[in-house]
């Protein structure tokens, strides 16, 4: 489905995840694909969409009704499907992990989640050893105190052999994760109680903390090619959000932009292309505001920030195509 943007708006038509038929592996455009996940401003509908940079308009995969809607995204190229945690209401009605294929069709849900259970949150893939890795978030703290204790979860990319590998305990949030797999590691991150960035071995050993930050870290991403972990960080709704870096040990660690400012403009996704030397991430506001969704980029270095697609509304996670 089109998404066509005029005059500065974005006009999302209703989709759905029905079943539609067979697709095979989507073709790679010679410009990077953006894919990424939103609401409406009155968080009734959420979906997936993508972006062919240069061109004139988004495409929607799928549109799904509330209360729930998309948490996280992970893209797989290669075998054309978008992967997705779906999530984030209080009432939990629909907790699951779920994908679609890149053209809208063959939507699944690979797991259910029971509503008495955790909140998925974030989700990465490992395609080539064919295993997705997602966090199902207990919220309370500090576990097992209060209850029962956020999780890290595996299983593959069909749902099968899921299983957990890491307990979370004590006073934690997590919330986005993403892997090394030269190193076979995972990343997490803690945005409310203890603002900081875990690494976990992919069969649940060696965790440890990278950084600790003064303020709450929200998504983060791995550059496999020069050794960096790059990260949102901010103290509250509406001040300048740092997007920052280190080594993959937490050393070396610098601000390298300052981007959002006001609540209109808060970032929440972040995602890298490698090939380009580009960072991307999402700005908008929250529920109820006036939308103001944006995607930007800049050089991984914090230059040349831009505005590449505007008139967006509630922007959730992103993705750049394999």
């Amino acid at each position: 489905m089109l998404v066509t943007v005029l005059g500065g708006a974005l006009f999302l038509g209703c989709g759905s995840d029905d079943d539609g038929g067979m697709a095979g592996p989507t073709p790679k455009p010679t410009e990077p694909r953006i894919y990424f996940a939103g609401r409406d401003t009155d968080c009734n509908l959420s979906s997936l969409a993508y972006f062919d940079v240069g061109s004139a308009a988004a495409v929607t995969i799928t549109t799904l009704n509330g209360p729930d809607s998309v948490a996280d995204l992970a893209v797989d190229e290669d075998d054309g499907y978008v992967y997705y945690t779906f999530s984030q209401s209080v009432a939990n009605s629909e907790d699951s992990i779920r994908r679609i294929r890149i053209d809208g069709t063959g939507a699944e849900t690979l797991l259910s989640i029971p509503s008495s259970g955790n909140t998925p949150r974030g989700i990465t893939l490992d395609s080539e050893l064919g295993a997705m890795y997602w966090i199902e978030n207990a919220g309370c703290a500090p576990c097992p105190d209060c209850g029962s204790c956020s999780e890290l979860r595996r299983a593959g990319l069909d749902g099968s052999n899921a299983t957990t590998i890491a307990t979370i305990s004590g006073t934690r949030n997590p919330n986005k994760v993403t892997i090394d797999t030269n190193a076979d590691r995972l990343y997490f991150t803690d945005f409310q109680y203890s603002p900081h960035i875990s690494r976990v071995d992919s069969d649940g050993g060696n965790e440890f903390d990278v950084y600790t930050g003064a303020y709450g870290v929200g998504d983060v991403e791995v550059d496999l090619a020069d050794g960096k972990l790059y990260w949102i960080e901010r103290a509250s709704i509406g001040d300048p959000v740092l997007i920052r870096r280190s080594n993959l040990d937490g050393t070396g660690t610098e601000t390298i932009l300052t981007a959002g400012g006001s609540r209109a403009t808060t970032p929440r996704g972040l995602a890298i292309d490698l090939a380009g030397g580009k960072l991307y991430w999402t700005e908008s506001g929250f529920c109820g505001d006036t939308p103001s969704g944006r995607i930007r980029r800049a050089n991984l270095d914090g230059s040349d920030p831009e505005t590449i697609l505007g008139g967006l509304e509630l922007l959730i996670g992103i993705e750049i195509g394999s």
